[in-house]
């Protein structure tokens, strides 16, 4: 990890990160175990999401009547519009409840892998763990506090997403500052910071949220293969955000 100065340290992209891991076997193929457990959570959680929004919008779903003339063709337009709106908000909501719930499942394995990066970053290069079932318990709270915060959005983008032309474009960046988000929450975590502060601090600098945010979010508008993509880059864009952390507060 490389920086320019204390002020302006230069930024780890997903190669660098991908070299990281490369320097460090073990932190690897921790990562490539939670990469399986990531999926599985994932998919499993997407597919009854999916199915519980699409039984929901039921009546939404269904197609005009079939009839002549402008108005029907109008109705028809309407409806289809309606309908792109939908599966993109939908899609991307499901997504992140689905990826929400994975991610409170595994966050202390997360935040196990944020902070072995963070150490081997240190000058004596040791992979010491602090792990107690007060930290594990910590770090499940703090999961189910972004969990409920992303439900709390999901919510809203539904009605947002609705609005033709400006609500999907909201709804992306607001999904690209939360995931942003979630993944400062593992190297944060480390030094015990609230919530409010992890939200301060990418306020304070949202280049780094969008950075950090775009790509997960524009993945999660992807149909069906979403859930394996971001199953596969979850552990390095962890370490991708650990490395910038560090080097930002450092």
């Amino acid at each position: 990890m490389n920086t320019t100065s204390p002020q302006n340290p230069a930024w780890v992209n997903l190669s660098g990160a991908v070299l990281f891991l490369l320097r460090h076997p073990g932190l690897l193929m921790f990562s490539l175990g939670l990469v399986s457990l990531t999926a599985l959570l994932s998919w499993l959680g997407f597919t009854f999401i999916i199915a519980q929004l699409d039984t929901f919008f039921t009546d939404l779903l269904k197609p005009p009547q079939p009839s002549d003339g402008w108005w029907a063709i109008i109705i028809e337009g309407g409806w289809r519009l309606v309908m792109w709106f939908y599966l993109l908000v939908s899609r991307l909501i499901g997504f992140y409840l689905c990826f929400l719930l994975a991610y409170t499942l595994s966050s202390p394995l997360y935040s196990l892998l944020s902070e072995a990066v963070e150490r081997a970053t240190l000058v004596t290069g040791t992979n010491a763990i602090r792990f107690s079932p007060r930290t594990l318990l910590l770090d499940i709270k703090e999961g189910v506090k972004l969990a409920l915060m992303g439900i709390g959005i999901a919510v809203a983008s539904l009605v947002i997403g609705l609005v033709p032309l400006f609500g999907p474009v909201l709804v992306l960046i607001i999904y690209i500052f939360y995931t942003a988000l979630l993944f400062i929450d593992f190297p944060a975590a480390n030094r015990h910071w609230a919530l409010r502060r992890k939200i301060r601090w990418l306020q304070d600098r949202p280049r780094v949220a969008i950075r950090l945010g775009t790509l997960p979010a524009l993945i999660g508008m992807i149909p069906v293969v979403n859930i394996f993509i971001m199953a596969l880059l979850f552990p390095l864009l962890v370490v991708q955000a650990t490395l910038n952390f560090v080097s930002i507060e450092e």
